[in-house]
């Protein structure tokens, strides 16, 4: 562990010490060790407990409080509730007089001497052997060093606490209600079906799925510190496993949008962007995983050479142990093709093959604007209910699954909330296996009649009418276990069977001409696919469409 690590390791115990005490929630009152009750009912309060809407009023009061009134701490509500419970969907305590305390009689001193200078313009008090700092200069040393919050999982309370300032955001204490589940997932598939109603694509039913999967995503990536703890085992490679985010897709596909309204619904609107690839490096890269924090690391438009040339990703978590800090999970997303192999191999990959009117000038822009502002403008707590089902029934503990424990709990939310799932939905397994975009394009090729097959020595060539670049995508979409090699604008497949069974064809229709035959393939024929809309599977699907059929 690196000195800077061990700082914010300190910073973080003490950080988790101030959340235990103040939002510890026991079945029974007379076990707690203090209790915290609202403005409603003051005179039952042990500390002070705040509303937003009384803080404008704050600067007009004629004197400071007592120094020795109890410190204003207590639960706040945050500005995003929904109004649908009578809990609160998303918690807050502000705590603006408490203290992190760092030891530094055991790190290097010029590591000491730089991490307490930020703190110290921040109102820290450095001395020889430690520095204490207010909650809000270690929050905003933080997100101002890695533009992302502190945020840790606490699973023996049950919380998770992220660092706005002098606040500690938290997650609902209580189950939520069919009403505002219903109210959640309703949200989400609001903001899915924008493809529907102003996105141009042949894949519909595809990016809706695979958007949808980036959601599941997004709730799960700040467990990943409890998963890699559980899995963490000498035969366990925890980079095939712990996969960062890869979303794909042109520049008008909504793919930045998308993962900043994920960061938003993580983060209680307070991450409302990702961070510039242009200010990432490998120092950055590095860096983050130096501050104990689990907080979604979102890169924006990262090229596919950036990327390559960010080598700390490929063994990302190759180091980590249960004595390391929290390091966050990456996300990018890109306008390019897919990186090499051995980044892929370390990634979840989303395609988001869809366009959306981006210029004022494009029909059907304003509309597609204000309904994506009317969806965005919405409160939806459904981290905050997720992240109560995770820490309730810990689901790390087995070794098993990661996302796929997320897609239960929003399963089991649809059956809690009477709401019948969407078709695009991915209930059952992730959505870039039901719907893999590398087989669609693939099979839109074969039946454009853009690709002929020859034979080869237990083997066939695919030969292509696009250009080289354009063909290299397509070799690189194919699975390992079908030998493929690249050679100008054909691909060797030396596994012809494997590869027809998976493209939905015979190899002798491949070889005899299958776009000649009239044979039309839809996602349901390769292995592990599902049925896809008429308009994902070629040019008579897209006439159907067109024709409302």
């Amino acid at each position: 562990m690196s000195d800077t690590a061990a700082l914010n390791q300190d910073a973080v115990e003490d950080l988790k010490d101030v959340a235990d005490q103040v939002t510890a929630v026991v079945d029974d009152p007379e076990e707690a060790e203090e209790t915290v009750a609202f403005v409603e009912d003051p005179e039952n309060a042990d500390r002070n407990v705040i509303e937003p809407e009384d803080s404008s009023d704050e600067d007009d009061l004629p004197n400071a409080p007592d120094e020795d009134e109890s410190p204003d701490v207590g639960l706040v509500e945050s500005d995003h509730e929904t109004g649908l419970t009578d809990g609160l969907d998303r918690p807050r305590v502000r705590a603006p007089d408490e203290k992190i305390r760092m030891g530094t009689s055991k790190v290097d001193k010029d590591t000491a001497d730089e991490f307490g200078a930020g703190l110290r313009d921040r109102g820290a008090t450095v001395e020889d052997h430690s520095i204490t700092a207010p909650l809000s200069a270690y929050n905003n040393q933080v997100k101002e060093s890695t533009s992302i919050p502190t945020m840790s999982v606490l699973p023996e309370a049950e919380q998770i606490v992220i660092g706005e300032d002098d606040e500690m955001i938290l997650v609902a204490t209580d189950e939520p209600t069919p009403e505002v589940l219903d109210h959640c997932l309703k949200t989400i598939e609001d903001y899915i079906e924008t493809v529907q109603n102003h996105g141009h694509t042949q894949s519909e039913t595809a990016v809706m799925a695979q958007m949808y999967e980036a959601f599941l995503y997004g709730f799960w990536a700040p467990f990943a510190n409890q998963y890699a703890e559980a899995m963490s085992s000498p035969s366990r490679t925890l980079d095939n496993v712990l996969q960062h985010l890869y979303i794909e897709g042109k520049s008008d596909a909504g793919k930045d949008k998308l993962t900043e309204y994920i960061l938003r619904l993580v983060s209680d609107n307070t991450v409302i962007s990702g961070v510039d690839a242009d200010d990432v490096g490998v120092k950055e890269v590095r860096g983050v995983r130096e501050w104990d924090t689990c907080f979604p690391y979102a890169i924006i438009d990262a090229e596919k050479e950036k990327i390559q040339r960010w080598s700390p990703i490929r063994n990302y978590w190759g180091d980590w142990t249960p004595t390391n800090v929290d390091q966050p999970c990456l996300i990018f997303t890109t306008n390019d093709a897919l990186p090499k192999s051995e980044f892929r191999n370390r990634m979840k990959i989303l395609s988001m093959d869809v366009s959306f009117p981006s210029n004022p000038e494009d029909p059907g822009f304003r509309e597609a604007q204000e309904d994506l502002s009317g969806v965005l403008e919405r409160q939806n707590p459904i981290f905050s209910y997720v992240a109560r089902r995770m820490l309730t029934e810990q689901p790390w503990t087995d070794g098993n699954g990661t996302i796929e424990d997320v897609r239960r709990i929003v399963r089991e939310f649809y059956d809690e909330a009477g709401r019948e799932q969407p078709d695009y939905f991915p209930a059952d397994e992730p959505a870039e296996k039901t719907y893999d975009t590398g087989r669609l394009k693939w099979q839109r090729d074969i039946q454009g009649g853009r690709v002929t097959f020859e034979s080869e020595p237990n083997a066939i060539t695919a030969d292509f009418d696009r250009e080289e670049y354009e063909v290299y995508d397509y070799e690189k979409r194919l699975p390992k276990r079908f030998m493929s090699e690249k050679s100008s604008t054909s691909v060797y497949i030396g596994a012809p069977e494997e590869f027809a069974e998976w493209i939905g064809y015979s190899v002798d229709e491949l070889l005899n001409g299958a776009a000649e035959t009239g044979s039309e393939k839809s996602q349901s024929n390769g292995s592990g696919g599902g049925q896809e809309d008429g308009d994902s599977t070629g040019s008579s699907g897209l006439f159907s469409r067109l024709l409302g059929r």
